[in-house]
């Protein structure tokens, strides 16, 4: 994975990781999650490559995604 230096993508991913620990904290019995979001959220300096890989090595569940290009949207499906 490569590091991300800028406060943009550092707050971007700090917030996307408080929020699958808080997925995963309160929602134990789940084995497929599937969320939207925005491309217009991810900063420029971010992929969603990049994304995918490091929240599926940091907290060890697979995600994948869909570029929803009507509504200029990424789906992801997060597997356990």
């Amino acid at each position: 994975m490569e590091e991300h230096k800028d406060e943009e993508t550092l707050k971007f991913l700090k917030y996307w990781e408080q929020r699958f620990e808080m997925i995963m904290e309160q929602n134990t019995n789940w084995t497929r999650l599937f969320l939207i979001v925005d491309y217009s959220t991810f900063p420029t300096t971010l992929s969603i490559e990049s994304f995918c890989s490091k929240f599926s090595q940091d907290l060890q569940f697979n995600i994948s995604y869909k570029k929803d290009e009507s509504s200029n949207n990424y789906d992801l499906t997060i597997t356990r």
